[in-house]
């Protein structure tokens, strides 16, 4: 009889122990259901956040009226489209759009575009791109190559706010990397 009864409490126990475990693995995933909701809805407001800042960007750069990229966030992956157009170009002008929005939605404090970037961009979307860094309240750094190429107001823009410049002969370091060393 006693051990029937030790026998009983002992499965008794067991059997709470995994009406416990059930009920555990069912709040855990909730819990995960939730979580994952909760992300989705946090990254659907990032995207929108920046897609918006992208459009008003987009429309100050080119002002022919073309699609603004657009950037979706998901748990696992994301996805920045650049439609109707392909060019390398509108691939560099999508890129720097999308780096203004983050910089304009976001505490990041400065921007740097190097000339690489403005390369393939028409000079026309440029001279948008460098009225609009002027008014920016954020400090943002670009190197561009000649200025020569732009209209007289955009070179006036470009000089006003030049804080370095260098040639060939004005070269950032005492020594030039390009020479051999003798």
């Amino acid at each position: 009889m006693l051990e029937l009864a030790a026998q009983r409490d002992k499965t008794s126990q067991i059997i709470e122990l995994y009406e416990k475990k059930v009920a555990l693995e069912n709040d855990l995933s909730k819990a995960r259901e939730n979580l994952s909701s909760i992300k989705s809805s946090i990254l659907s407001e990032i995207s929108t956040m920046i897609n918006t800042a992208m459009i008003d960007i987009n429309r100050k750069i080119c002002s022919d009226g073309r699609i603004a990229p657009s950037l979706m966030l998901q748990e696992k992956k994301y996805t920045f489209n650049i439609q109707n157009d392909t060019g390398t170009g509108k691939a560099y002008a999508s890129l720097i759009t999308f780096d203004l929005a983050v910089l304009q939605k976001t505490v990041l404090p400065f921007l740097i575009h190097d000339t690489m970037l403005f390369k393939n961009i028409e000079n026309a979307v440029f001279e948008n791109l460098a009225l609009l860094y002027s008014k920016q309240t954020k400090q943002i750094f670009i190197a561009i190559d000649k200025i020569d190429k732009f209209s007289q107001p955009t070179q006036e823009v470009l000089h006003n706010n030049c804080v370095l410049q260098l040639s060939y002969n004005d070269t950032l370091f005492i020594k030039d990397w390009k020479k051999e060393s003798l």
